[in-house]
């Protein structure tokens, strides 16, 4: 795999009252810069302005915008990248 193939990077918006997830992936890291609540393996963490918080594989996470306006995060993508590593999970 060449280097431009083992990252990417998404810009993710979450209106308010609304989550992503909850979802869950095999084979790549995500690290996101963020402000949200954000639970990951039954653990919430609110993740201030300029802060980050990084997703292992295998572990399950939602994120949950309570806020008044709306959510953007960047989400970067490492190792594999491929959209097919995403699993959907009912909460």
């Amino acid at each position: 795999m060449t280097p431009e193939a083992e990252y990417r990077i998404n810009q993710i918006t979450v209106r308010p009252g609304d989550a992503l997830g909850p979802r869950l992936h095999y084979h790549r890291h995500e690290h996101w810069v963020v402000v949200a609540e954000v639970t990951s393996q039954s653990r919430t963490t609110t993740v201030a302005l300029d802060e980050s918080i990084h997703i292992p594989p295998g572990q399950t996470y939602r994120i949950a915008n309570g806020g008044r306006e709306d959510l953007r995060l960047v989400e970067i993508r490492s190792g594999y990248v491929g959209d097919d590593d995403q699993v959907g999970l009912v909460s």
